[in-house]
């Protein structure tokens, strides 16, 4: 009888505690954020920038706050205790953003209206070879049609195989890949 009314105790106080009711991060979890600027200079045209509305940015449901891992062309893992500080279609905004020339983003109602989104910002560990790659689908339309669509993918070599590296490797890509879709756009509406 006196066993019970200790582990009864024990179990109230951990449930009026929050140790049963709030959710928790696991212990040891570290956070990681890609450099959006700088490392990749945006290419530049003659005369003026491309303007385009800026749609709507996504990413795949299997990016969000964990790093993701690709072992093979058909295998997927995320790190348990490794974390982006923001998903992964909040960097590739701000890179857009960023990014002045060749395309110049407006909120002009006559502008083709660009829509992206993030298949890919992963690690991949294939043979022990790590670098990061970024995969980005876009599409741009304007009220008739559809005047391009495509895929970009970049990745790069990670410099050594710490986490640091692996993570500067997917901003590169991140930024090759923003650099590329800014190009493809911009030969499109020029």
């Amino acid at each position: 009888m006196r066993l019970t009314i200790v582990a009864l105790s024990l179990c109230t106080s951990c449930i009026s505690g929050g140790a049963l009711t709030e959710k928790s991060e696991p212990s040891g979890v570290r956070y990681f954020a890609v450099q959006v600027f700088g490392g990749v200079a945006p290419a530049r045209v003659d005369g003026a920038p491309a303007r385009v509305r800026l749609g709507h940015v996504t990413s795949s449901a299997n990016l969000r706050r964990r790093i993701v891992r690709r072992r093979s062309d058909v295998e997927l893992d995320a790190y348990e205790s490794w974390r982006w500080t923001e998903n992964p279609e909040d960097y590739v905004t701000r890179a857009l953003f960023q990014e002045h020339q060749p395309l110049e983003l407006t909120s002009a109602t006559n502008a083709p209206i660009l829509d992206v989104d993030v298949v890919s910002f992963e690690e991949v560990d294939i043979q022990h070879q790590r670098s990061g790659r970024v995969v980005l689908a876009y599409r741009l339309y304007d009220d008739q049609k559809v005047l391009a669509h495509g895929l970009i993918a970049p990745e790069r070599p990670a410099t050594s195989d710490s986490i640091e590296a692996v993570i500067a490797a997917i901003g590169d890509a991140m930024r090759i890949a923003v650099s590329q879709l800014s190009s493809e756009v911009a030969a499109r509406v020029q």
